[in-house]
């Protein structure tokens, strides 16, 4: 397993060891009977998100990778290419609701789903069509500011980890929410190694594909 690091969708900065948000399509957190937004409590060298679990509240750890490529092929939305590991996702959001973490079976799940979910992420990638400044809401105690995004990602799947919760409304799912922030969580170019700020990627499915990014 190779080393990663993210940025957060609402303040640009990398998330290397904080806390935070990692937002899931309605259809997952259902499966998996899981709070969302997923609260974590920190994050690891590997993409792994520590996150309270069960009656006990005991730390379990879940490969971020790995639930995205869950999320992406539990999805209906016809657009997504997905993989044909639906049944894979369904095993793992199930043995999640089970909380049953130390079945033989949980590593092997995350390995096919995370690489479906790193496949997707980087395919959706592409270089903005031109360095113009883009608006980032005011949110909590963070105001409002202008940013040039270098990338945007054109799928239809985002990936959203937050520092704070993002605006929502009763009943939307991961891509409206994304919709209505205008970015999602990156790749830390930095991979943690020093301090990233103000990297945001617009979240633009559906775009006209430009040059890919990187």
């Amino acid at each position: 397993m190779g080393c990663f690091d993210f940025t957060y969708a609402d303040n640009g900065m990398n998330t290397r060891g904080g806390k935070g948000f990692l937002y899931l399509s309605n259809c997952f957190a259902k499966a998996a009977r899981l709070q969302n937004p997923l609260r974590y409590s920190e994050t690891d060298w590997y993409g792994r998100l520590s996150t309270p679990i069960g009656a006990e509240k005991s730390l379990v750890e879940l490969d971020i990778y790995a639930i995205y490529g869950a999320m992406l092929n539990m999805a209906d939305d016809a657009s997504a290419p997905l993989s044909g590991h639906s049944d894979e996702a369904a095993r793992y959001a199930q043995l999640i609701r089970e909380r049953n973490f130390n079945n033989g079976e949980f590593e092997g799940l995350e390995d096919i789903l995370r690489n479906d979910g790193i496949d997707y992420f980087f395919s959706m990638q592409m270089a903005c069509p031109s360095a113009e400044k883009v608006s980032v809401k005011a949110l909590g105690g963070q105001n409002a500011k202008k940013v040039v995004p270098k990338c945007m990602f054109v799928g239809t799947m985002p990936l959203l980890l937050s520092r704070k919760k993002l605006p929502a409304e009763k009943g939307d799912d991961i891509s409206d929410i994304a919709q209505n922030w205008g970015f999602m969580t990156d790749s830390d170019p930095n991979q943690g190694c020093g301090i990233t700020r103000n990297h945001y990627m617009v979240y633009r499915p559906g775009a006209e594909k430009g040059q890919k990014n990187g």
